[in-house]
């Protein structure tokens, strides 16, 4: 049977040892010598008490307190008091450890190196941070595990990220600009971090929006960290494959129990591995299917002789009162616009081929009031869903619209036609001349809007348009020609 201490240190080290495990895995091109990364972790431990140090003239300078009963009290503690000389000194670890290290021999190096600091620093902070709630030493060992390691696991990946750039910089007035940002952006990401939670004792009344907060800004670094191993790795010519490394997996975990995904068609509850909607839910959509015949199909058909048109298809059949509706109706008009993009990532994944010789993405354009009343332009979310999962790159400034005359929802066929008539102008033609052209909208039940808007795109000269829609409001019931995803 273990002993209590043993299962304390146990806990503290687990998720240090986990972090380190995962940043190790991904350095398969020409990993570094095992004493190397020793070392760092080393210089690491050594970078804790000299923080404290640290910290004592800040004190007694009066930049901070620890007992601060205000909000500019408890920020002034998190970065004089913690993030600033703790990031300070490892900066200055991590400049020891690679300082004439022939091993330092590739952009990825650096974020190895600075994760070993950073995970040396996070291992004896957590050690102590245990013991010193010896009593509750569960709960503060899996809060920290979830909250304070990943902090401190991405907080070192950004600044050897930086520091990387400014080793490896062609440019020698660029190095001074990385090395600033190399300190400069943890030491603001741990300051925020670290106010956030210190400003809870002062407010308490906004606890929960304030551990909202500390979650949101773990979940954005997590992609920023992502992108920067990503870019490292591509330059060393290594090949990249997305992370689902355990800490994020329990990050989600935790923002997931306390923040509960809905399926945007049925609203129950999201499994983990779920996105963006349930099983059930993706298996029922009424897809048209039409992307296999993108020249040849009803939707297409509607355009012949009042456009020319190359491709046109629909995600799905579109009817007023489906599960479509809610989740179209949520994305466009209650500030769901998450769903919209990562509906366009599915469609895109789904759709591959259709999407072969497009050169550009113009999002239908709403007016200015419609985007100021909503925030957003949904077509525009679709379209970054799309964008993201092919790379394809968006126009959203080549046509705008001018006004909004009224709702089309109730308009019949030549109302509709004439209440969009003339209110799309061409503003930028160079960004789509000689181009193909995808122009997205939501929702096509007429084809009046695409029909203005592709006209007014045809002005810059030389333009192919496709059209793709979220949805389609055919007469057909959508059940009657439903075709299930094959799974």
């Amino acid at each position: 049977m273990l002993s209590n201490d043993t299962l304390i240190f146990v806990a503290a080290l687990l998720p240090v040892l986990i972090a380190l495990y995962i940043i190790y895995r991904k350095d398969k091109n020409n990993p570094e010598p095992t004493w190397q990364l020793v070392k760092a972790l080393f210089f690491g431990v050594l970078s804790a008490p000299l923080s404290m140090l640290l910290s004592v003239p800040f004190k007694e300078m009066g930049l901070y307190g620890e007992e601060s009963s205000t909000v500019t009290g408890q920020l002034a503690f998190a970065f004089f008091g913690a993030a600033i000389p703790e990031e300070c000194f490892k900066f200055l670890m991590l400049w020891l450890a690679v300082r004439n290290n022939k091993y330092f021999d590739e952009h990825f190096d650096g974020i190895v190196y600075a994760v070993c600091i950073g995970m040396g620093f996070a291992g004896i902070e957590n050690v102590l941070y245990l013991f010193d709630n010896y009593d509750n030493w569960l709960g503060v060992g899996i809060g920290r595990a979830l909250l304070a390691i990943p902090g401190h696991f991405f907080f070192a990946i950004i600044m050897g990220y930086f520091y990387s750039l400014a080793h490896f910089a062609s440019s020698v007035g660029k190095k001074p600009m990385y090395l600033l940002l190399a300190i400069g952006v943890p030491v603001l990401a741990h300051g925020l971090y670290d106010g956030f939670l210190m400003v809870q004792s002062v407010l308490p009344d906004i606890a929960c929006l304030l551990t909202f907060a500390v979650l949101f800004l773990l979940n954005r670094l997590r992609k920023i960290s992502k992108k920067h191993i990503a870019h490292l790795l591509q330059k060393d010519g290594v090949a990249w494959f997305y992370w689902n490394n355990i800490i994020c997996i329990m990050l989600a975990a935790l923002l997931d129990f306390f923040f509960p995904r809905m399926c945007p068609i049925c609203g129950n509850r999201l499994e983990l591995d779920e996105r963006p909607l349930c099983l059930r839910c993706n298996i029922d959509m009424p897809r048209t299917m039409f992307w296999e015949h993108p020249y040849d199909n009803p939707l297409a058909r509607m355009y012949w002789g009042k456009i020319p048109v190359e491709k046109v298809a629909a995600y799905f059949y579109f009817t007023s009162q489906s599960g479509q509706a809610r989740m179209v109706y949520g994305a466009k008009y209650h500030g769901f616009a998450n769903i919209a993009i990562e509906v366009g990532e599915m469609l895109a994944d789904e759709m591959k081929g259709f999407f072969d010789d497009i050169d550009c993405i113009v999002p239908m354009p709403i007016s200015i009031s419609r985007r100021m009343a909503r925030g957003y332009n949904q077509s525009e979310m679709i379209a970054r869903g799309i964008s993201k999962a092919t790379g394809i790159p968006i126009e959203k400034h080549a046509v705008i619209r001018r006004y909004f005359s009224r709702s089309q929802t109730h308009l019949t066929r030549e109302e509709r036609r004439e209440n969009v008539s003339d209110v799309f102008v061409l503003k930028d033609a160079d960004a789509v001349k000689g181009r193909h052209v995808l122009l997205i909208d939501d929702i096509i039940t007429t084809g009046a809007t695409t029909i203005s808007c592709a006209s007014e795109i045809l002005k810059a000269g030389n333009v192919n348009i496709s059209i793709l829609s979220l949805g389609y409001a055919s007469k057909a019931k959508a059940q009657d020609v439903h075709q299930p995803m094959i799974i």
